[in-house]
């Protein structure tokens, strides 16, 4: 059994070899052309690449959803003002108010809303699913890196974004107005639903509880999309 004289010689030692150790990795790491070094250097440049290519995705992710929002904004505001169409529409106006007859003029709302929204927005893929529009507008694709290293990354741009109707609600309205006419009940009593009589026609504004970013001709601003359009009430 060594004695603490022993002890402390081997002590003396392994400090030393440890000592010598440390030494020689600090002077080696002072020589760029050593391979430690290049395995350091690389690997922080690798890392630096991937974090590089990670942040442009996402920046491009969150770029093209604000592309998304402002168009199905102006989607909404125009689908709306106009009846379920588009501003070019072919209908009867009233005040301003595009005339439903359930003939000529009778929208399919969730159709003609993604027909208006691919007119305003070029995307691949597009659907309504509840009350907002969902799609894709394919695979963001990014290679990148340096002599040694290869970096592919690839990053799913799709959007799910609200547009700020209840398709349902207007839907089962148009219906409903469309079966009270058939039956030649008065809308008054007969929808449920207020509405503003001028005339012979009876004019509907159908405004959505949330606030949301319209574009409109004078400017954006934050306004309640409203489903607007009316039909003749003779009775």
């Amino acid at each position: 059994m060594l004695g603490k004289k022993g002890s402390g010689f081997w002590l003396l030692i392994y400090s030393a070899g440890l000592l010598g150790v440390l030494s020689g990795l600090f002077f080696l790491s002072l020589n760029p052309d050593n391979e430690f070094n290049k395995f350091q250097e690389i690997f922080t440049q690798g890392h630096e690449e991937v974090y590089g290519t990670l942040r442009n995705a996402e920046f491009d992710v969150i770029k093209s959803n604000q592309e998304v929002k402002y168009h199905t904004f102006g989607t909404t505001n125009e689908f709306g003002e106009n009846g379920g169409y588009a501003k070019d529409n072919l209908c009867d106006k009233r005040e301003g108010f595009t005339v439903l007859d359930f003939e000529n003029c009778n929208p399919d709302l969730e159709a003609n809303y993604l027909e208006l929204f691919k007119r305003n927005f070029n995307a691949p893929a597009v659907n309504i699913a509840g009350n907002s529009v969902n799609g894709s507008l394919g695979a963001l694709n990014y290679e990148t890196g340096m002599e040694n290293i290869k970096i592919r990354y690839e990053r799913d741009n799709s959007f799910n974004q609200d547009t700020f109707l209840d398709f349902n609600f207007l839907s089962g309205l148009l219906d409903r107005i469309k079966e009270c006419k058939a039956k030649k009940q008065n809308l008054n009593t007969c929808t449920a639903v207020e509405f503003e009589q001028k005339g012979e026609y009876a004019f509907f504004t159908i405004e959505n509880d949330k606030n949301g970013l319209m574009i409109l001709e004078e400017g954006i601003k934050i306004k309640k999309p409203a489903f607007k359009f009316a039909v003749e009430n003779t009775l």
